[in-house]
């Protein structure tokens, strides 16, 4: 009871095994007629971040949602969502977990209740304010491979890279329909990280970080968002799927900016074409907006394929995969 545990637990490195074992022994005695399962939780949060240690070290774990003490959720690469109840045994457990997360990150606890920064291979989001616990976003730094890199691993044509890489730099604008939000956000910030670095870009509506470039702003889903994106002159915009009128308005931002992305849900390069033709109630507002509709698709390894290319101007697909 008289113990002094660890204040600032990086949960990028793992306890020393004596520290472990030496505890263990304390705690032996006042274990018994308990459950394994609970020792095992009661050892975690005094020594580390809890389960969400196992979670950051998961490299197949790509964003964790801790709500409180009571609720986490997270995903995997497959797409698939997983949720756990009652991760921490208390609130306050909780919140030292988030403490040391914090100190992880190189940053003070102090009077502040809000953090951003970054933890290993992890963007992390806290909030401290809540009385249930703290709120805790992780998401794992989405691969960042070049359009040739793609091309090298098989993972598209060099013909389809050479298109999409002369239509970027030359200012073209490229639709990326999927029914994977992984897939389409790794091909997303391949784009990105080839084509916007150094430069102006606003992203409007992501739920995921595309990096972290000084230059780059990220603002809300809403219309409001939409109509103020010409004011911040930006010289990329990257717009994500937008129902109703906002979809209208999506195009339109999109065909005044000087290059840029959209994201749309579909199950290949020709349906995402007819969804944006609806949204749009124009057909030559899509064609002014698009130069062209890229579908990627997951594979087993978990990584975006591209598997189609929809040129807008020749309204026909003009590659498969």
């Amino acid at each position: 009871r008289n113990l002094t545990l660890p204040t600032t637990y990086h949960p990028a490195l793992s306890p020393r095994a004596e520290l472990l074992k030496a505890v263990s022994e304390l705690l032996e005695g006042a274990a018994q007629g308990h459950p394994d399962a609970l020792v095992d939780q009661v050892m975690d949060e005094a020594l580390s971040v809890g389960c969400l240690h196992a979670l950051i070290q998961d490299d197949q774990v790509t964003e964790v949602y801790l709500n409180g003490a009571e609720h986490l959720s997270y995903v995997k690469r497959d797409g698939s969502v997983h949720a756990t109840q009652t991760p921490f045994s208390s609130a306050g457990m909780a919140q030292l977990a988030a403490a040391r997360i914090v100190a992880g990150m190189g940053a003070q606890l102090g009077e502040a209740l809000q953090f951003e920064g970054q933890l290993s291979a992890h963007r992390v989001y806290i909030d401290l304010s809540g009385s249930a616990g703290p709120s805790i976003c992780l998401q794992r730094s989405l691969q960042q491979a070049t359009l040739a890199q793609w091309s090298q691993e098989g993972r598209c044509s060099a013909e389809v890279a050479q298109q999409l890489t002369s239509c970027l730099a030359g200012g073209g604008k490229v639709a990326i329909a999927s029914r994977s939000p992984l897939a389409q956000a790794q091909l997303a910030s391949a784009v990105a990280h080839e084509r916007f670095v150094g430069r102006r870009a606003v992203s409007v509506g992501l739920s995921y970080a595309l990096g972290f470039d000084a230059a780059w702003l990220a603002l809300p889903c809403d219309m409001d968002a939409l109509m103020s994106v010409s004011a911040l002159t930006p010289e990329a915009v990257i717009i994500a799927d937008q129902a109703g009128f906002d979809g209208a308005l999506a195009l339109e931002v999109l065909a005044a900016a000087p290059a840029g992305l959209m994201l749309t849900t579909a199950r290949s390069a020709e349906a995402a074409m007819g969804r944006l033709k609806r949204r749009a109630l124009d057909a030559e507002l899509v064609k002014e907006a698009l130069d062209y509709v890229v579908f990627v698709e997951l594979n087993a390894q978990g990584q975006g394929v591209i598997k189609e290319l929809y040129d807008v101007a020749q309204g026909r697909t003009v590659h498969r995969a």
